[in-house]
């Protein structure tokens, strides 16, 4: 199983993929926590909680804003508590998991790609 995030500057959206084709179970909305990574990060470890999945499964993050292939830093400016965190490795060993982030526009573009309108193509 895969834990799912669309996080983004109102909403973080869950889900959760499982089975050999990974099919998606919607686990809800909810609020972003902007100004206190703690909140952040506590609603980010109840989602991993709610959704089933056992503590060697990842969670997998599509984010507006960038991370720094040299120094894995976060940059996001609509999400100050994560700006400028290794947010990977700080949520990974927090929730104790793998955590893989990407943009959220690479992840869009990849869907599309190979699920969506751009599949063969």
């Amino acid at each position: 199983m895969i834990i799912c995030l669309d996080i983004g500057g109102s909403t973080i959206k869950a889900a959760r993929a499982a089975g050999p084709d990974f099919t998606l179970a919607h686990m809800g909305r909810h609020p972003t926590p902007l100004n206190d990574f703690e909140a952040f990060a506590d609603l980010l470890g109840s989602i991993c909680q709610q959704s089933g999945a056992a503590a060697s499964d990842p969670l997998s993050m599509s984010i507006t804003g960038v991370v720094a292939p040299e120094t894995r830093v976060m940059t996001c400016a609509n999400i100050p508590c994560i700006d400028g965190l290794v947010l990977a490795d700080d949520l990974s060993e927090r929730l104790g998991r793998p955590v893989l982030i990407s943009n959220d526009a690479d992840s869009f573009t990849l869907a599309e790609a190979h699920r969506g309108a751009g599949r063969g193509r």
